[in-house]
């Protein structure tokens, strides 16, 4: 078992010497976020097309232009898993006590 350990430990030093990101990840415990400059040009992009719908009056235009941003948005979103069913919302389970009908008042 000594020796499978030390192999790992060596793999692990050797990892973190070469990739800083990873160390600084492994130490904080935060995953490093990956570069989408792409996804920046396409909100620039979206957000033209929006305002290029507003002032031309096109409803297609205009829709495609929100669809894109909302895209983007999604893409550049530092942490993705903060939100959403954690919290509640319309697709979670109520939470039952114990001796209580789902519905009844207190």
């Amino acid at each position: 078992m000594d020796r499978q350990d030390e192999t790992l430990r060596t793999l692990e030093r050797g990892l973190r010497a070469q990739d800083p990101r990873l160390e600084r990840a492994l130490r904080t415990g935060r995953l490093p976020r990956a570069s989408r400059p792409w996804a920046v040009l396409l909100l620039v992009l979206a957000l033209a097309t929006l305002c290029g719908g507003l002032i031309a009056g096109h409803g297609v235009v205009l829709a495609s232009g929100l669809v894109a941003a909302g895209v983007a948005a999604q893409l550049l979103d530092p942490h993705p898993g903060a939100r959403g069913r954690r919290d509640g919302g319309a697709f979670t389970r109520p939470r039952l006590t114990p001796g209580r009908a789902p519905h009844s008042r207190p």
